[in-house]
C-alpha cells in the first residue's frame, strides 16, 4: 500500500492524519494500514516505509511519542487515548558482539586480579 485512500485517514485524529500527508508529501509511503495491535479495536496504524522526517520524534500537544525498537516498529507517533498510531519502520539490527574482544577483556581483568595474589603453594 503507497497512498492510503482519504476514506482510510478520515478516521486518524488530525494531529495524526496531518502528519501521515505531510509524510507523503516528502516521498514516504505507507506500508500498511491495520487496526491490530498496537492499536486496540477502535482505532488503527499506519506504518511508514522510512523514518518521519517531517517533525522532531517528540511529543507534542495531541501526539505522544515513543522511541521503541522492536523488530516491528521503531518510534510510536499516537494520539493521548493510544488508538491512532502512525509507526516508522524497524532499524537495522545490531550487529552481533566480538567475542573473542570479550574473552580478551574478561581474560585480561583475571590476570589482572591475579597479580597481585601469591599463586605458590
Amino acid at each position: 500500500m503507497s497512498v492510503p485512500s482519504a476514506k482510510d485517514l478520515a478516521a486518524f485524529p488530525d494531529a495524526l492524519r496531518a502528519l501521515i500527508e505531510a509524510e507523503l508529501g516528502v516521498g514516504n509511503t505507507v506500508v500498511a494500514l491495520a487496526s491490530t495491535f498496537p492499536a486496540p479495536p477502535a482505532g488503527a496504524w499506519a506504518l511508514l516505509q522510512h523514518p518521519v522526517s517531517t517533525r522532531a520524534r517528540e511529543s507534542s500537544p495531541g501526539v505522544h511519542f515513543v522511541d521503541r525498537n522492536s523488530s516491528h516498529h521503531a518510534g510510536e507517533f499516537c494520539d493521548t487515548a493510544r488508538r491512532w498510531f502512525v509507526l516508522e519502520p524497524p532499524r537495522p539490527p545490531e550487529p552481533p558482539p566480538d567475542m573473542d574482544a570479550i574473552r580478551e577483556a574478561l581474560a585480561a581483568r583475571e590476570r589482572e586480579a591475579n597479580a597481585s595474589r601469591d599463586l605458590f603453594y
